[in-house]
């Protein structure tokens, strides 16, 4: 259901600056990338706010399927469920940042979903037809091939939504999410964030999936991509 998820701390100064030095960061990058790894990007930002003072945010980015163990890259809701998230999630922090930061990291006050991709793999009688059709609406070209996806996305207050052709029984949807529509979408203000929690729920996903398909195809939204099959394929 989830294929990237990032999440965003408000970290202390000392945990903070310590990250900030073992990776040899600067004002001009201020990302470090990994390889081969369920985090793949731990991003840093302070600011210093008048009202609330200076907070340092950190941001880690998330392939989900890694983390729970899935390689083939087919999402399994079966297996991607909340319930064994942080434990999962616990593992690779040590693994990548060590125990102590990882305590400090998960004692943060604040911690919020900044990013998250829904993907579903949805299974059709014939996906090649229904491409076509899909071709002739309101989708980009940029949005129904997967080669151009890179050079495809909206501005941060809207979702980014594609659709692709795996075989000839199954479309990949996708919907991306930035921290602004996740938040418009669970009505949170200020600096508080959307909860993981409220991330893995499937019947919101489901309503954001299914959105996206009435905003490009109504009013001849394909039956095969109704709310009810979307619910039923995460």
């Amino acid at each position: 259901m989830i294929g990237v998820l990032q999440i965003g701390y408000h970290l202390d100064e000392k945990t903070y600056g310590a990250l900030y030095e073992k990776y040899e960061l600067s004002k001009g990058n201020q990302t470090k990338y990994f390889s081969g790894n369920a985090i793949t990007e731990a991003s840093f930002l302070d600011i210093a706010y008048q009202e609330w003072g200076r907070i340092c945010f950190f941001g880690v980015k998330l392939d989900v399927n890694r983390l729970y163990g899935i390689t083939d890259g087919l999402v399994s809701s079966e297996l991607i469920e909340y319930n064994s998230f942080y434990a999962l999630l616990t593992k690779a922090y040590v693994k990548t940042f060590g125990q102590e930061v990882t305590d400090a990291i998960l004692a943060a006050e604040q911690n919020r979903c900044d990013y998250v991709e829904y993907v579903t793999h949805m299974k059709i009688n014939n996906a090649g037809a229904l491409m076509k059709k899909l071709s002739a609406g309101k989708f980009s070209k940029e949005q129904l091939d997967s080669h151009s996806f890179h050079s495809y996305r909206l501005k941060s207050a809207y979702v980014t939504f594609t659709i692709n052709q795996l075989d000839s029984d199954t479309l990949r949807v996708c919907a991306k999410c930035p921290n602004t529509v996740l938040k418009r979408i669970h009505k949170v203000e200020g600096l508080s964030g959307v909860t993981i929690e409220q991330v893995f729920d499937k019947e919101t996903a489901a309503d954001i999936l299914f959105k996206q398909i009435v905003k490009y195809t109504k009013p001849d939204i394909p039956e095969e991509l109704s709310r009810e099959a979307i619910l039923a394929s995460l």
